[in-house]
């Protein structure tokens, strides 16, 4: 959390991150799994990967090779 801080990212934005993490974690049976990869994708685009691709897909109950294939698909 500490690292997180440090970065030049506003609190409001790391707010709203985290919103939206813990709104699709708490979720995980109602929230698709294309929209979760969907999330961690603006993640890895919006953050300058501050958060790695495992532990965001462990987080929200999805499986890193499903998440490199929704790339590959998209």
């Amino acid at each position: 959390m500490l690292e997180l801080e440090k970065k030049s990212k506003s609190s409001n934005e790391l707010t709203i991150y985290f919103r939206r993490l813990w709104f699709f974690a708490a979720r995980p049976k109602k929230v698709k799994a294309h929209e979760r990869y969907r999330f961690i994708h603006s993640i890895q685009t919006d953050s300058d990967k501050e958060w790695s691709v495992e532990l965001l897909c462990r987080i929200l109950h999805v499986s890193e090779s499903g998440y490199y294939r929704y790339l590959k698909n998209q």
